[in-house]
């Protein structure tokens, strides 16, 4: 019953709404946030490997290192007043889409990338596509691969944090995109046209 009213409320409020003013302001603020906390509630069980599995040490604070773009963003324009990445709407949708399918099938991995899915299209377009690489730092998946070629949990810690640095700080570097389509300028009255002309 609670899959299908986030799936409800997500496609009528969310996926018909085509036109750029409604994509540069979402997924109203609310439905967001009811997305992201659905996700991060059924990627929970990060907290515990991030603090008791070896070789996902470090995640926790690359983690938060890694939002640092993204709350940086909500706290200096709002929820409301972001400029999205292309595609957004499509990362919102695909994160719903792999928490379900970790939810349905008790998959951990389809739950932390739907986590992840939802967090980068929540992003503003200056994070980049080098900043949504860099979420590997925190990943648990990344510790698993690590254990499979042989990298010791110590370095493997250093290296989560070093990728979520450097990701961020080349998002927070960036310079604010501007708009695509800058606002039409304001035409003169004719009386302050003539008195330009005078001038």
């Amino acid at each position: 019953m609670l899959k299908s009213i986030f799936g409800a409320s997500f496609a009528v409020c969310v996926l018909p709404r085509k036109d750029s003013i409604c994509q540069a302001r979402l997924v109203r603020p609310w439905l967001e946030a009811t997305l992201l906390a659905y996700s991060a509630w059924g990627s929970r069980g990060l907290l515990g490997g991030w603090l008791y599995n070896p070789f996902d040490r470090g995640g926790g604070l690359a983690f938060l290192v890694w939002l640092t773009p993204l709350v940086w963003s909500w706290w200096r324009a709002g929820l409301g007043g972001r400029q999205f990445a292309r595609g957004h709407l499509a990362w919102m949708a695909a994160g719903l889409g792999l928490s379900f399918l970790g939810d349905l099938g008790d998959l951990h991995l389809s739950r932390h990338l739907g986590l992840a899915a939802i967090l980068v299209g929540s992003a503003p377009r200056r994070c980049g596509w080098f900043w949504t690489l860099s979420l590997t730092g925190w990943l648990p998946v990344t510790g698993w691969i690590a254990s499979r070629v042989g990298l010791a949990p110590g370095p493997l810690a250093v290296l989560r944090i070093a990728v979520a640095l450097a990701g961020s700080g080349w998002a927070l570097a960036r310079p604010p995109r501007q708009p695509a389509h800058p606002p039409p300028r304001q035409s003169l009255s004719p009386a302050a046209a003539g008195c330009q002309i005078k001038l």
